[in-house]
């Protein structure tokens, strides 16, 4: 093979290199794919590199009928009519084996494969059949300057290379140390000492599967009563931005009923010395905790087990290497154990924040201790010297109260500025206004929207909570399905009124949306009578 004036000649067993993933891996509806763009990214991000360093052009192995792992065929052939459950059962390779091997080695027979979390049946699979392997992961630890990733090589002369590149641990202590800097100079967290943080996950996500189906968290019940029992704070309960459904969730509301739900960034909430302890089934927030200086109760094993430079290698351990996967050198070094490679040139990639979040679309909340602010802060200041009162009165009121949208910390909703929330990049955004001492009284808020993705029946896609004693006490509660009272030229118009007999102190108003997107205009909360 020769590129580059430079001539490598592989006489070895391995003819090939394929960038592979979990292609049988359902969406929870069903449907297949949801892997293909994991899989095309890491060809892409890599592919270049590898050829450089050992002459073979890397190939894509994607969920595909006619030339990939035709998924839906292997469901049909194999009665797995439920997809979801299909997937749980043979997820950690105890069910259909030979019928996965057969399905995978036409494609990885003679070939290196270089694998985006790879599920544990293609591992097994690969070993089963002497194809070597190298499983790159999302890092857990992800609030550093930009991802990392756990690499665990299955030669071992080749992991042994890759451990050679792991970042210390030294670093994550500091950078945690910076992010609570950060919260300290942020707005107030109104917390009670020695609180539980319970972290939520995706229900149908492969961290969650253990003996052929997803786990119970009920099977949990005792550790967390003992950990209720024990426990000398208030406990609360943070849901995963994809989904409220989770059922450790469920559990901690059974067993403790003054647990509240909050929806903070949890990097922020990570940082409040108030939260003493972050429970979860296996959530990399909760592996981040420690780093946090809270205890870190995991109830299961986390998916990939990280190590650092310095660390003994373990067995199933993954080498936590950062940017340094894009450097042609690295590749050299690493495939040097199983092919013949190019001479290494001393070129080094010179790194600049987020740039595989951005690439990999993908921020896990990041985003919002981090570009957010300086954005938000800008925004705030181009506001502020264009003063314009976006807060308006009903009827004949004269009463004008404070503006709230000067005081959301998320998604800052401005007079004539759109903000866009969509799917992909902020699956769940919440909004909350300040703290306000209201007067006794009829209110009236009204929450001015566009729907951009067809909503059935036009409902509206969000809640809304209007509450004080710091969400404890509400005085309107509603979620979503309620069809919108005014509708004026493509934009909605929500109304809500409530009433006050007294004067309440620290009234808030919270909206979070749903799985649709949505652009707001504007929010007006005003005075009656």
């Amino acid at each position: 093979m020769e590129f580059s004036g430079i001539r490598v000649m592989n006489q070895g067993s391995i003819a090939s290199i394929v960038v592979a993933g979990d292609c049988l891996r359902p969406r929870s509806d069903g449907s297949l794919g949801i892997y293909n763009d994991q899989i095309k990214w890491l060809h892409r991000l890599i592919g270049r590199q590898v050829y450089l360093a050992c002459g073979l052009k890397p190939r894509v192995l994607l969920l595909d009928c006619d030339t990939g792992i035709d998924a839906a065929r292997f469901y049909l052939r194999h009665d797995l009519a439920d997809r979801v459950a299909g997937w749980t059962k043979i997820y950690e390779g105890t069910h259909l084996f030979q019928e996965l091997v057969d399905a995978y080695e036409p494609f990885v027979r003679k070939s290196l494969v270089v694998g985006f979390e790879l599920p544990l049946y293609l591992q097994k699979i690969l070993e089963h059949l002497g194809v070597p392997y190298l499983d790159l992961w999302i890092h857990p630890v992800r609030f550093l300057s930009d991802l990392i990733f756990g690499l665990r090589a299955s030669d071992g002369s080749m992991n042994e290379t890759v451990g050679r590149y792991a970042i210390s641990e030294d670093d994550v202590w500091m950078t945690a140390g910076l992010r609570r800097a950060g919260a300290a100079c942020g707005p107030r967290c109104q917390l009670e000492p020695n609180t539980t943080l319970v972290l939520g996950q995706e229900r149908f996500d492969k961290s969650q599967i253990r003996d052929g189906g997803f786990i119970d968290a009920r099977s949990y019940t005792a550790e967390v009563s003992r950990m209720v029992d024990s426990s000398r704070g208030p406990w609360l309960i943070k849901p995963h931005p994809v989904t409220d459904d989770h059922g450790l969730m469920t559990l901690v509301r059974e067993l403790v009923p003054g647990a509240r739900t909050i929806r903070d960034n949890v990097y922020y909430l990570l940082s409040q010395d108030e939260i003493t302890r972050a429970v979860a089934i296996n959530s990399s927030s909760a592996i981040e905790a420690r780093y946090f200086d809270k205890e870190s109760i995991l109830l299961a094993p986390p998916v990939i087990d990280a190590t650092f430079r310095g660390d003994r290698p373990r067995e199933r351990g993954y080498w936590s290497v950062d940017h340094r996967i894009l450097e042609v050198d690295f590749w050299r070094n690493v495939l040097s154990a199983l092919l013949p490679t190019t001479p290494l040139d001393g070129h080094t990639h010179t790194p600049r924040p987020n740039q595989f979040r951005i690439s990999l679309r993908a921020f896990w909340g990041f985003q919002q201790i981090d570009t957010d602010i300086y954005v938000n802060l800008a925004q705030t200041r181009n506001f502020e010297s264009n003063r314009v009162a976006t807060i308006q009165t009903v009827g004949q009121s004269a009463n004008i109260l404070p503006n709230l949208s000067l005081l959301f910390p998320d998604e800052a909703i401005r007079e004539n500025q759109r903000v866009l929330i969509r799917r992909r990049e902020v699956v769940r955004t919440e909004l909350y206004g300040p703290y306000l001492n209201l007067s006794a009284g009829h209110y009236q808020l009204a929450i001015h929207y566009s729907v951009i993705s067809p909503i059935v029946g036009h409902y509206v896609p969000f809640s809304v909570d209007i509450c004080y004693e710091t969400g404890k006490a509400h005085l309107v509660h509603l979620k979503g399905c309620v069809e919108p009272m005014v509708r004026d030229r493509g934009e909605f118009q929500f109304e809500i009124e409530f009433h006050l007999d007294r004067e309440i102190d620290g009234v808030e108003t919270r909206i979070w949306s749903g799985d649709s997107d949505v652009m707001f205009h504007r929010v007006v909360l005003a005075y009656v009578r």
